[in-house]
């Protein structure tokens, strides 16, 4: 696939998803599908020794004991609790900020496997996840979809063996892409509404 077509692709579906949608679940299978299917066409399969088995258990221990419960905190009460104060595109940078700051420790401690990320782009990665989810949390209204798409973030980097920079770029735009859409024809969601977890 070339670039300009994974682009068109990007904008296609940001510019029509979000008119139609009439359901959380609908945004969120949006945001979770398209980062799946683009990095799995980016990778050269699963990384040497995992079986598809394997890589739903890292996806369920993502989801349920590592990352993807931190969204809990994040999109739902750190970062309203931040727009009261602030605009919602600097609420996003500081969450992600803050959200890459938490990590620290990580790059101090021996067998975390962040030796061959520099700190200062995970923080940079932390920030355009944080306008991600932020998205799908203003979309949805649920602090879930954020940690289904945190922990398939996860789950991702560490089971596929990407070979493709251009699509995983194709990823990181149609993400993009999705999440102005989102901004643009949706409510925001009200700060600190707790019924929202």
């Amino acid at each position: 696939m070339t670039r300009q077509y994974m682009v068109g692709l990007s904008t296609t579906i940001s510019a029509g998803t979000f008119r139609s949608l009439v359901s959380p679940l609908q945004s969120s299978t949006a945001f979770l599908v398209v980062p799946l299917v683009l990095l799995t066409a980016a990778s050269d399969g699963l990384s040497e020794g995992l079986s598809p088995v394997s890589a739903m258990g890292v996806f369920l221990a993502a989801l349920l004991v590592s990352g993807g419960k931190e969204e809990l905190g994040w999109r739902a009460v750190l970062e309203p609790e931040l727009e009261r104060s602030m605009p919602f595109f600097a609420a996003c940078l500081a969450t992600g900020a803050i959200w890459g700051l938490w990590h620290l420790p990580l790059w101090f401690t021996r067998g975390a496997g962040r030796e061959a990320t520099p700190f200062i782009a995970f923080v940079a990665l932390a920030a355009l996840l944080s306008f991600w989810l932020s998205a799908l949390y203003r979309v949805g209204g649920r602090a879930f979809s954020c940690c289904l798409l945190h922990a398939l973030a996860n789950t991702l980097i560490g089971v596929l063996s990407l070979s493709s920079i251009s699509l995983v770029m194709a990823a990181a735009l149609a993400l993009t892409g999705l999440s102005l859409a989102a901004l643009r024809y949706s409510a925001p969601t009200r700060a600190l509404d707790r019924s929202a977890c």
